[in-house]
């Protein structure tokens, strides 16, 4: 089974990943979190981060690699789907 959460900023997507690995599905973070966390260590703001040319092209390989480690018959749970990253290009004309 492979789940894929997509909604809104901060409306709760992440700690409901984040419960469902404690319940035992096989989890992937949500890229773009990935990338904000390791920027941040460096001293850069989120907001900046965001903005970098390359910070959707970034996101996009992560859940790709992402989606090539699932396996069948493992319950799964993808924080954010391929579906936000089309919506966002869109919106920021990517």
């Amino acid at each position: 089974m492979k789940i894929g959460l997509t909604w809104a900023p901060s409306s709760g997507k992440s700690s409901l990943v984040t419960e469902l690995g404690k319940r035992g599905f096989r989890i992937f973070p949500e890229a773009a979190t990935e990338i904000i966390e390791a920027e941040k260590e460096k001293w850069r703001e989120p907001d900046d981060i965001v903005k970098d040319y390359d910070f959707q092209d970034r996101t996009y390989a992560i859940k790709l690699e992402q989606y090539k480690k699932y396996r069948k018959g493992r319950r799964t749970v993808f924080d954010t789907t391929f579906v936000d990253d089309v919506a966002h290009r869109r919106a920021t004309g990517v």
